[in-house]
């Protein structure tokens, strides 16, 4: 759930990268650019992520990107409640800075939990969840448009609203899972 929460929030941020900053007043060439500089950021960024998971630890560092996703998620609806380009853009560069993290920080995090061994085994059942309510945002963010009618950034910030309470759930769950594998310890 805490992934699927997150990778939902990652879903409708993306998707809806260009669209959004298009609606507070960029350029759409301009949007595009931010679209690509995120994605270059995410690259070291993935890399760095790594550095934390590694110091600190995986459940640390999960507990980590989880607060800050959400107050990502919480830029991001401001952003399009006020049409204000310049938090918009705060928002994109938050984004991309965790972008990198989210697919690095899941299978730690099963490795963490389920250790090597059953890793697979539960990488086989996590996936698809975390797949099936990555994909409702696809839904989420549609329906927040179509509800705000013309008012565009009000759609997007209400679609941001609704991921940043599903982020909040995600960080509360990160907070409460335990920081002990329940997997097999020895291979058999």
């Amino acid at each position: 759930m805490i992934f699927g929460f997150v990778a939902l929030g990652l879903v409708a941020v993306i998707s809806q990268m260009v669209p959004r900053l298009t609606a507070v007043g960029l350029d759409q060439n301009i949007a595009i650019l931010w679209l690509t500089i995120a994605s270059v950021i995410g690259i070291p960024a993935s890399v760095i992520w790594g550095f934390i998971d590694q110091a600190i630890g995986t459940m640390k560092t999960v507990r980590i990107f989880c607060v800050l996703w959400t107050i990502m998620l919480v830029v991001s609806a401001l952003g399009s409640a006020v049409v204000n380009v310049p938090i918009s853009v705060i928002s994109v560069v938050f984004y991309a800075a965790l972008l990198g993290g989210m697919m690095n920080l899941m299978p730690s995090a099963i490795i963490q939990v389920f250790g090597r061994y059953d890793f697979a085994q539960a990488n086989k059942i996590i996936m698809p969840l975390v797949i099936g309510i990555r994909s409702c945002a696809f839904l989420i963010v549609p329906i927040m448009l179509a509800a705000a009618g013309a008012d565009v950034n009000g759609g997007f910030r209400n679609a941001f609203i609704i991921c940043t309470v599903l982020s909040l759930i995600a960080t509360i769950l990160a907070f409460v899972l335990k920081d002990t594998c329940i997997g097999k310890q020895t291979e058999d």
